[in-house]
């Protein structure tokens, strides 16, 4: 399972990264601190199964985000 983080806390980041990491089934988890890198992300990796997205972002809301990567990728989980 491939997992994008999207959150702008370095420090929350790295401690879900770590537990997310330990777990035999991720194949990896990568991580951007704003919603439009996020998407940027998706478009270039297609293959991402999961986001974690945070609601308060630098640069927008994550309902939004969130409303944009439902309707342009479907297939992921959010």
């Amino acid at each position: 399972m491939k997992i994008l983080m999207i959150e702008d806390h370095q420090v929350v980041a790295q401690g879900i990264s770590t537990m997310l990491n330990e777990l035999d089934y991720v194949e990896s988890v990568e991580h951007v601190s704003e919603g439009n890198l996020g998407i940027e992300f998706i478009r270039q990796n297609p293959e991402t199964d999961i986001v974690l997205l945070d609601i308060n972002l630098p640069d927008g809301n994550g309902i939004e985000f969130c409303a944009n990567i439902r309707q342009e990728f479907p297939e992921i989980g959010i």
